[in-house]
């Protein structure tokens, strides 16, 4: 006889899709107050009209969909927005995940109770949940989605349970509460969440004007300074490798910042609205700029790109409006559409001689100077200023 000691299973859970399908709308069930349910009744689909004061989940109910409360019927047409007026919401014993956006912009909801049945909390879950004032994270709680808590400013605490094992960026980008971690797969010091090696910054919630990231911290995740207005500099050490999507966005009295060698990709709207930041150098081992990157840096004069930078994206260093001049490396191959629109100081040169440059739409903004505009129309042609008369 034999006995086999293995690792024991880890307990599966069965989570159904937050996510709303046209099968699901067809076939679905709509209650007295306008709200549908999947035929089966485990997924709150959408509110179709506007509620009041309190409301009751069913009963059963599993899953909030996503952006199940939002009454935005087209995020392009501001005019057709509409606001559920309820307050309050009851959710049953039965729910186990609430989907992304799912109370999204629920402006009076004030407060939320929360069953201990939850395991999941979507990407933008309560965001801009402004007076939300009563809301306790369950223990039982597994993961927690970016930006679940965008300006829930009336929230002054958050609560991470014992049970969170996973974020998912930044849960708490633009809230200025205080955060208390019970969580053992989490550090929490001077107002600065880590996980649990200390290796990745998640959250910043301190307001100090200056912090040095301490030696070890490999990558800082999506959002983890965004809107942190009184930040003014910063110290990267050279065991950064990784800034997420993101990550000092907003941060509007950043002025002085040095980024370490081994970076590779500066991402998506990483520095956008840092309207104070005067210069920046970009080490040789970037190789992409991501969209919105430097967007609206509207004090930025200097910029230094590397030489082995390939990719600038769109609407990189739009609205850097005191940029002065830009020197495009030789080995750049993709520049994106609007990526210099309103720079209006800019001198721009390429240091290849050959253009084997693929271009976005009207990456160059029509405002340039004019011998700007002309030395980029002998480069590259008329159609970059299609639409401007002025040349």
């Amino acid at each position: 006889f034999r006995l086999f000691v293995g690792k024991k299973p880890e307990d599966k859970i069965e989570a159904l899709s937050t996510e709303v399908t046209e099968e699901d709308l067809k076939n679905a069930v709509t209650d007295e107050y306008g709200v549908k349910y999947s035929k089966d009744g485990k997924k709150l689909l959408r509110v179709t009209q506007a509620l009041y004061e309190t409301y009751s989940v069913k009963e059963n109910t599993q899953v909030i969909c996503d952006g199940a409360f939002v009454l935005i019927q087209d995020p392009y047409d501001l005019s057709n927005i509409r606001y559920n007026y309820v307050r309050s919401i009851y959710m049953p014993n039965s729910v186990k995940s609430i989907g992304s956006g799912a109370f999204s912009s629920c402006i009076f909801l004030s407060n939320i109770d929360m069953p201990n049945s939850v395991i999941s909390i979507g990407d933008y879950a309560f965001m801009d949940c402004s007076v939300l004032s009563n809301l306790v994270i369950p223990d039982g709680v597994i993961s927690i989605g970016c930006g679940a808590f965008w300006k829930c400013n009336s929230l002054s605490s958050i609560v991470i349970p014992k049970s969170v094992k996973k974020m998912k960026g930044n849960p708490f980008m633009c809230w200025n509460g205080k955060l208390k971690v019970f969580s053992t797969m989490f550090t929490y010091v001077g107002g600065v969440l880590f996980d649990k090696k200390r290796q990745k910054i998640i959250t910043c919630q301190n307001n100090e004007v200056s912090y040095t990231i301490p030696a070890g911290v490999t990558s800082i995740g999506e959002g983890a300074f965004e809107n942190c207005k009184s930040l003014l500099s910063i110290i990267l050490p050279n065991s950064v490798t990784s800034i997420g999507d993101k990550a000092f966005c907003n941060c509007s009295s950043l002025k002085d910042i040095v980024l370490p060698n081994g970076l590779t990709n500066i991402g998506d709207s990483t520095f956008s609205g840092c309207k104070s930041l005067l210069s920046i150098i970009l080490p040789n081992s970037v190789t992409n700029i991501g969209n919105c990157a430097f967007l609206n840096c509207s004090s930025l004069r200097n910029i230094v790109l590397p030489n082995g930078l390939t990719s600038i994206g769109d609407y990189t260093f739009s609205g850097c409006s005191s940029l002065m001049k830009i020197e495009i490396p030789e080995n750049v191959r993709w520049i994106g559409k609007h990526a210099f629109d309103y720079c209006s100081s800019l001198n721009v040169e390429f240091l290849n001689d050959k253009d084997e440059i693929d271009y976005g739409n009207l990456p160059f903004g029509t405002d340039l100077p004019l011998e700007t505009k002309k030395y980029l129309i002998s480069r590259i042609g008329e159609w970059a200023f299609q639409w401007d008369f002025n040349i």
